[in-house]
């Protein structure tokens, strides 16, 4: 680091801060869109499940209509589009946790310790906070 630089270090780290607090919240902006898509799809496959009958051969095509209209998307194969569902059937009935799922959820990368362009809720772990009670809880 040159003489220029260490002068000026403080005011460096501060700008350097600036952009870290800026990816963790366009990170956290990016994981609230991501569930709320994913709480859709499984909303929408639920309803379609109980009304039309769609099942595994349904999800099949589906998801291959996906994956065939968007070449460049992932993890849109039936055992993540049935996880969709099973996430928005687990939840529906607990309208207070919705809120705190969407406001509060913690997701970590396992695999890197970097903010990625592509976002899955199968490339994270989701985890939450809960008391006691097991009920789920604001994070502080």
């Amino acid at each position: 680091m040159d003489d220029l630089a260490l002068n000026y270090q403080s005011d460096f780290n501060a700008i350097l801060q600036m952009i870290a607090d800026a990816r963790r919240k366009a990170v956290y902006q990016v994981n609230a869109t991501m569930i709320d898509l994913y709480w859709g799809i499984g909303e929408f496959v639920s309803n379609k499940a109980m009304q039309d009958g769609w099942g595994r051969s349904t999800v099949k095509a589906l998801s291959e209509y996906i994956l065939t209209q968007e070449p460049g998307i992932r993890d849109y194969f039936p055992q993540n589009i049935w996880r969709m569902k099973q996430f928005f059937e687990t939840y529906c009935d607990k309208p207070e946790l919705g809120t705190l799922l969407r406001e509060n959820i913690c997701i970590s990368c396992p695999r890197q310790n970097r903010i990625q362009s592509d976002y899955s809720i199968y490339d994270f772990r989701i985890s939450d906070k809960t008391n006691q009670q097991g009920n789920l809880t604001k994070e502080t």
